[in-house]
């Protein structure tokens, strides 16, 4: 009888522990699941310093918690701009020198340059440098048709070609649309309000150092500068100044230029900080 009332009391011993232990697995389990390279993690737990836990433990992995890492693998966009048959041989403003010379992109998404002109050509910006972009079929050795660049950033990136420097264009890579205006909404239809923004002098900056970046005017129209940073600036077309110039235009000070040019694109820059850039189209 005694030994009958002790292999009761181990059953019940037993069974209580079997149930404690399914308790804790239940409850461990349910803060589970599954991460993108196939391990087990526990939420709330810093991704740097989890332990793999047994996938034994994880029936129903739970894969909505907002901490996952984003998707990496989506696809991203390839946009090919053309630099033009004989755009350069024209000192002064080309019309569309670039083919488009505006783009509007995606971040993570490639450009690519392909030159269609029969002389060698370059963009640059702060963000790259493509070197020399030779003729399509030149000889040359070590000559390419084509440079290629991907945007892995936001931001607006206004570049030039250092051997036409009246050639620039203006690519947006996830720009909101109020920060794309290229005409200015004020009381006058032309005319057109430009700013030099306050830190536009650091390099570190990729831009845009004019807000608008990018400007469209007809082939008279008035534009205004006005310099909000806290050092000097000027606006200087890529012609050296030619087709226009503000000199230097103190902080806290406003230059109004009346323009009258020929259509075409018009890039211009700081004297004083080369790397700021602008671009003006007149159409």
């Amino acid at each position: 009888m005694i030994n009958d009332i002790s292999r009761i009391n181990q059953t019940v011993s037993l069974v209580l522990i079997v149930s404690l232990f399914l308790v804790l697995v239940i409850s461990t389990t349910s803060n589970l699941y599954f991460s993108n390279n196939g391990d087990y993690r526990l939420s709330g737990v810093n991704y740097a310093a989890y332990t793999r836990i047994s996938p034994v433990f994880a029936k129903s992995p739970v894969n909505t918690s907002p901490n996952l890492p984003e998707d990496k693998n989506q696809s991203h966009n390839i946009h090919t701009i053309i630099i033009k048959p004989g755009s350069g041989e024209k000192l002064g403003a080309v019309p569309l020198p670039f083919e488009p010379d505006q783009l509007f992109i995606k971040s993570g998404d490639k450009v690519i340059w392909a030159n269609k002109d029969n002389t060698n050509h370059s963009v640059v910006s702060l963000a790259f440098d493509s070197g020399v972009i030779g003729p399509a079929g030149g000889r040359a050795l070590n000559s390419k048709s084509t440079y290629s660049f991907t945007f892995s950033r936001p931001g607006t990136f206004i570049y030039i070609d250092r051997f036409h420097p009246y050639m620039g264009g203006v690519i947006y890579v996830d720009v909101p649309t109020s920060q794309r205006e290229l005409i200015s909404t004020t009381g006058r239809l032309f005319d057109i309000k430009v700013e030099m923004p306050q830190n536009a002098a650091y390099k570190n900056n990729y831009g845009p150092f004019f807000i608008p970046a990018s400007v469209t005017i007809p082939q008279k129209a008035r534009v205004t500068w006005t310099n909000k940073d806290y050092v000097a600036h000027t606006a200087t077309s890529g012609d050296d100044g030619r087709a226009f110039d503000t000199k230097t235009i103190l902080p806290g000070q406003s230059l109004t230029l009346n323009i009258n040019l020929s259509k075409g694109a018009y890039p211009y820059y700081c004297k004083i900080h080369p790397w700021m850039l602008g671009n003006m189209i007149v159409s």
